[in-house]
């Protein structure tokens, strides 16, 4: 967990999250988030669950990120 944290600081000290972004929280909704889907996923579709695993790891990363980011600034070209 020290490694993730050092990410996220990192991550903060080039102005990619806030710097109130609380840390501790971030983290523990993104292990949290996919311990639960691990967990709750019926028996006969863990198969699938390991084969997908990176493609949902990074929806739940995305999802978070933009959580904690806020909108994308006015201008920017994205919608």
């Amino acid at each position: 967990m020290l490694a993730a944290r050092a990410i996220v600081r990192r991550a903060i000290a080039r102005g990619e999250l806030a710097p109130d972004v609380p840390e501790t929280l971030l983290l523990d909704t993104l292990t949290g988030g996919a311990m639960m889907h691990a967990l709750t996923t019926p028996a006969e579709r863990r198969p699938g669950l390991a084969r997908h695993s990176r493609a949902h790891a990074e929806r739940l990363v995305s999802f978070l990120l933009r959580a904690v980011s806020g909108p994308p600034p006015a201008g920017d070209g994205r919608s």
